[in-house]
């Protein structure tokens, strides 16, 4: 078979039956963050990456003190660790960008032909689940996958399979590529607040590793994302009680303008036009 030549092997590193690992960014980068944190807790090696130049697009260059910043291009990168003990190798893949629309399936594609080239047969890719929840609230860690023997495993460690629904992006996208190119895929979704989607979710992240780390047999010291996890909901803490503060001054003050321009309309003549600026003063408010 010849490789597509937009696959660079870097680094042929023989790998014994690995599973792939996949993210892109997504809601509260928790996909992304999960794999980036593996990629460095097993000092993963890079391997191989796909040239970006089709499935992305720059669209100017940034300025800092009249200088052109260099062109930071999104990346696409495989890692491989070798396991010392007898469990699977892993393969990681991130892709630090969603590809323009119209690449996806291409990108999938290729993503798979280099996991082959590896020998992997099984992939996972990590994502976020938005639900209707406290930001305090232990996040809980959602599944699909295209095997039913996988569903129990996974229901076994304690996740919880997604009924119905669709799962965007190329988090999702990968799965049902495997699945047609007979390769076993699963998605792994950590729950996070539908209110804080733009902000980093370190929590939702340890629960989606939590799984691979009892999946894959690896022990993982996750307590620097538990540290990051309590600081990111101490800010967000502090932002709720501000901007309660904020709302609750904000109604104290328009009482204080209606109570105000209610004296005045009592102190008016009838027919004097009081009543017009009374009425004015509790529209503003």
């Amino acid at each position: 078979m010849v490789q597509d030549p937009r696959i660079r092997i870097l680094h042929p590193m023989p790998l014994r039956q690995p599973v792939l690992i996949a993210a892109w960014p997504g809601m509260g980068l928790v996909g992304f963050n999960a794999v980036e944190f593996l990629r460095a807790a097993l000092g993963a090696e890079q391997v191989a990456e796909i040239e970006p130049a089709d499935f992305f697009a720059v669209a100017g260059v940034q300025v800092k003190d009249g200088l052109t910043v260099p062109l930071k291009v999104p990346h696409n990168t495989f890692h491989g660790w070798r396991n010392p003990a007898s469990g699977k190798d892993v393969l990681l893949f991130l892709g630090s960008a969603q590809p323009v629309s119209g690449r996806e399936m291409t990108l999938s594609m290729l993503v798979l032909e280099v996991a082959r080239t590896f020998g992997a047969t099984q992939i996972f890719t990590a994502a976020a689940m938005a639900a209707q929840i406290d930001h305090l609230t232990p996040s809980r860690v959602f599944g699909v996958s295209s095997s039913a023997v996988e569903i129990g495993r996974l229901e076994r460690l304690g996740v919880t399979m997604l009924p119905e629904g669709e799962i965007g992006g190329l988090n999702g996208l990968l799965i049902g590529v495997a699945q047609q190119q007979g390769m076993l895929g699963s998605c792994l979704m950590g729950e996070m607040p539908h209110y804080t989607t733009h902000i980093e979710n370190p929590k939702a992240s340890k629960a989606v590793l939590e799984v691979l780390s009892q999946l894959l047999s690896i022990p993982l010291d996750l307590s620097p994302l538990e540290e990051r996890a309590r600081y990111i909901e101490t800010q967000i803490q502090g932002f709720l009680a501000a901007a309660r503060t904020a709302s609750e001054s904000a109604s104290a003050s328009g009482e204080t303008e209606e109570s105000s321009a209610s004296e005045d309309d009592e102190g008016q003549e009838p027919g004097s036009g009081g009543g017009k600026s009374g009425t004015g003063g509790v529209s503003v408010n």
